[in-house]
């Protein structure tokens, strides 16, 4: 299935791979879209093949190991329409996305069809708005993986990777990529999805489900939500596409409709009879506008982080690498320099009394034993923040303290029930939806094992 956006294409014919402006969510209908876009402005036509195809072509799986002269007729016997749309082209550029996960069909279609465009019909071909997971969950590259990726793009003519996990995996694979991001913030300016004047709303939590979740965490999820945001707050599910929604979508959206869950839909969002661009800015604003996102998908993240909303990324973003191409950390002494002006004596000494490690350490240094949340909080107030929710579901609960590391978790009781003294003393708020819960599993803990 061959789709096409024509200009006067002065500069040439351009041939997309793995177009997802029809499919899945909006953010992937955003990010193809951007990059439709900037092909059009720089003068070239752009015809398209979608993601769908990808998954559904039968190219040999040792496609890439054939001479250019099999590998062309490889395609052409297994997909007439595509080796037409190469044979047209005067440029490939293959639109990655989260496909290039793993050893599955869809990955293999796809690094063998950008071989092919570079060997066997001789296009100048880049790989772009993509990541980069050889070996799926795997922590390491293996045999299998890097014999089947590397021979596929060590020879194309540009490589960009959006976040730096991926361009980890280029360097073990022993290739470059250019550092890039994801496309999705150059569709929101393009479009204006955010009017300049726009007001956030405070009492306004989106909400979104990420991929493949069972069942199960569905309603784990939706059952964490309405218990630990604030029933002032309208909580608004996240969904949409140009097409059909994700499975994972429509499956929370089914949990919505049965009640109970104190989340609502957007409406004009799954509104098919508008248009796709009009039901985008819409999902766009949406984020924009929200005081808080709560999400495990990846472009709610990016979304979110370009307009400045307050984001909770769940778990797996650390793995997607879009939150550690988007981390910042103040220098130690720069930190050390922030406790000292702001914090009391007394405070400080909770933070230097918690216990070192065997190693030397000393000082300052022991602030990292605290928990990461705890350490996010004092960051936050450090950074002049007036309002804190802390929503979390059993913390501190059945969990045994080797598992900490050394942590102990009465020194962070103590760190938060300090940073909450002062933030109310000075007229802000905080709010901790298991904060009497925590206090007390704690005790309880702490009487059990004689401490």
């Amino acid at each position: 299935m061959l789709t096409g956006v024509q200009t006067a294409g002065l500069a040439g014919e351009v041939l997309i791979l793995n177009d997802t402006a029809r499919q899945y969510h909006f953010g992937c209908f955003a990010t193809s879209s951007a990059l439709h876009n900037l092909l059009l402005d720089d003068g070239y036509s752009v015809a398209t093949l979608p993601v769908t195809l990808t998954h559904a072509l039968a190219l040999p799986p040792t496609l890439a190991g054939l001479d250019p002269g099999a590998m062309r007729d490889a395609v052409q016997a297994a997909a007439p329409a595509v080796a037409a749309a190469l044979d047209q082209a005067d440029l490939v550029v293959v639109n990655g996305e989260g496909t290039l996960h793993g050893l599955n069909r869809a990955p293999r279609n796809l690094l063998g069809l950008m071989h092919a465009a570079k060997v066997a019909f001789g296009k100048r071909t880049y790989l772009v708005n993509h990541s980069l997971f050889p070996a799926d969950k795997a922590q390491d590259l293996e045999a299998e993986p890097i014999a089947t990726y590397r021979p596929a793009l060590e020879g194309l003519d540009g490589i960009a990777a959006r976040e730096p996990l991926s361009a980890g995996h280029y360097e073990a694979l022993g290739l470059s990529a250019v550092p890039s991001f994801d496309l999705l913030p150059a569709f929101a300016d393009r479009i204006g999805a955010v009017h300049p004047d726009e007001v956030r709303d405070p009492d306004l939590v989106v909400v979104g489900v990420g991929v493949n979740w069972p069942a199960d965490r569905l309603r784990g999820f939706a059952e964490t939500v309405r218990r630990s945001v604030p029933p002032s707050k309208r909580i608004v599910f996240l969904d949409g596409a140009p097409r059909r929604e994700p499975l994972q979508e429509r499956l929370f959206a089914e949990l919505i409709e049965a009640g109970g869950t104190g989340i609502e839909r957007a409406a004009i969002i799954g509104d098919r009879t508008r248009p796709d661009g009009v039901r985008a800015r819409a999902w766009l604003r949406l984020i924009a506008r929200a005081g808080l996102v709560v999400t495990g998908r990846y472009h709610h993240v990016v979304a979110a982080f370009a307009f400045g909303t307050p984001v909770v990324a769940l778990r797996w973003m650390e793995r997607a690498g879009v939150i550690d191409r988007l981390r910042v950390a103040l220098p130690p002494l720069a930190l050390f320099d922030a406790f000292c002006a702001r914090l009391e004596p007394e405070d400080l000494a909770i933070l230097f009394a918690i216990a070192p490690p065997r190693r030397n350490l000393v000082g300052l240094p022991r602030i990292e034993r605290l928990m990461t949340g705890t350490r996010i909080l004092l960051l936050l107030e450090l950074s002049g923040v007036s309002e804190i929710g802390l929503f979390g579901t059993d913390l501190f609960v059945d969990t045994a303290d080797p598992l900490w590391f050394g942590h102990d978790p009465a020194i962070d009781l103590m760190v938060i029930a300090a940073l909450k003294r002062r933030l109310l003393a000075r007229g802000g708020t905080f709010f901790w939806n298991e904060e009497s819960a925590a206090v007390a599993a704690l005790g309880q803990r702490r009487v059990a094992g004689g401490g």
